[in-house]
């Protein structure tokens, strides 16, 4: 079956998927879901490796928020995207203040195998970044997701610490 369509399927929501990883038992994906007046929650959907959609969950407070990349961990995922800071305070984000006044802050979460928020956290975001083009915000937003996901993958994996002893021993 070399470069021919196994399936395509499509869902009823308006989800636009940014990034997607392989877990053992389907595939997930993260991205976006408009909600109206340039509103959006972040999304993540699980599908089967068939395409049939076994669980779709959003995330986010009352203004932008939005996932960027994933990674599968040996026990659920961790998406990583941004979140204006009046998504804060509210929504998923109940309790929790901005760290980032005039921009966007980094956001890291983990979800359960079942999709479930097992912990969030936010971090400042790139402030330097305002008012410049929001193709270059994006690209930028992209990078920083992607080095988040990598070093959560090996500080739960245990390779981050490892990697350092060696460091120290050698």
């Amino acid at each position: 079956m070399r470069g021919k369509q196994v399936w395509q399927k499509s869902t009823r929501y308006s989800d636009s998927f940014r990034s997607i990883t392989a877990a053992s038992d389907g595939l997930i994906c993260v991205g976006i879901i408009y909600s109206g007046n340039f509103i959006t929650d972040g999304v993540i959907s699980k599908f089967s490796f068939s395409g049939d959609l076994m669980w779709r969950k959003t995330f986010g407070g009352a203004g932008v928020d939005r996932f960027d990349g994933v990674a599968a961990l040996s026990s659920g995922f961790v998406a990583v995207g941004y979140s204006w800071p009046d998504s804060f305070g509210n929504g998923d984000w109940t309790g929790v203040e901005a760290k980032s006044q005039s921009g966007s802050d980094t956001i890291v979460v983990k979800f359960s195998d079942a999709g479930d928020v097992e912990w969030a956290d936010n971090f400042p975001g790139p402030d330097f970044f305002k008012g410049l083009n929001s193709l270059l915000w994006i690209v930028v937003v992209i990078i920083v997701a992607v080095l988040c996901v990598l070093f959560v993958a090996l500080y739960l994996t245990g390779n981050l610490s490892r990697s350092a002893s060696k460091k120290k021993a050698g």
